[in-house]
């Protein structure tokens, strides 16, 4: 119902999408600085220019989180109930994020975890154990499938031949958002991303 009331009001009231936000960029920001002021108020650390997309987190004081990190639609879990009738006893432990770090959509980060710098968790990834700077991992459970720098680098690669090669606009396939001089353009790659 809430999805129905939520449409009819986005057809009628052209604001209500993000709320008495005027910009998608307004309401994220507001969404970002909200989860942030959560983790700090409750004993939780943050650093500068973390944010946050739809993401559930059962406990705020358990987290460490450093600066420049991305976590997107995902779960942030500090305790395991697994043996809570077994033993009357929930495990908790906290999870700490490095800097320069990317949680895509759907992953799970599991208590007791640290995520070094320089990584980036996969979408659907579930992480059980530490990552070591410098990783992409994805899958469940997780696994390293290359280093960071490689993935910049391959990256990098793609993308200035996508831009170089203006013939590549018109095709269809995996692209690329560029905005260079205030222009935003799609660059297409020929390719799979791995």
């Amino acid at each position: 119902m809430g999805v129905i009331k939520r449409i009819i009001q986005a057809l009628f009231h052209k604001d209500y999408a993000y709320g008495k936000h005027k910009t998608h960029e307004e309401y994220h920001r507001a969404y970002s600085n909200e989860i942030v002021e959560k983790i700090r108020s409750r004993g939780g650390k943050v650093g500068d220019n973390v944010d946050f997309y739809d993401v559930i987190i059962d406990n705020y004081s358990m987290l460490k989180i450093g600066n420049n990190v991305t976590i997107t639609n995902c779960r942030l879990l500090t305790h395991d109930a697994c043996l809570c009738k077994t033993t009357g006893c929930v495990r908790v432990a906290p999870i700490e994020i490095g800097n320069n770090v990317f949680i895509g959509a759907g992953a799970i980060i599991l208590p007791n975890t640290k995520i070094g710098n320089d990584v980036i968790i996969g979408a659907g990834s579930v992480v059980a154990h530490d990552i070591p700077d410098n990783s992409v991992v994805v899958g469940n459970p997780c696994k390293i499938i290359c280093t960071f720098e490689d993935l910049v680098e391959r990256e990098k690669k793609k993308i200035m031949e996508s831009v170089s090669s203006e013939s590549n606009q018109d095709t269809e396939g995996i692209g690329y958002s560029v905005v260079k001089h205030g222009v935003h353009k799609k660059f297409i790659m020929r390719d799979n991303y791995f």
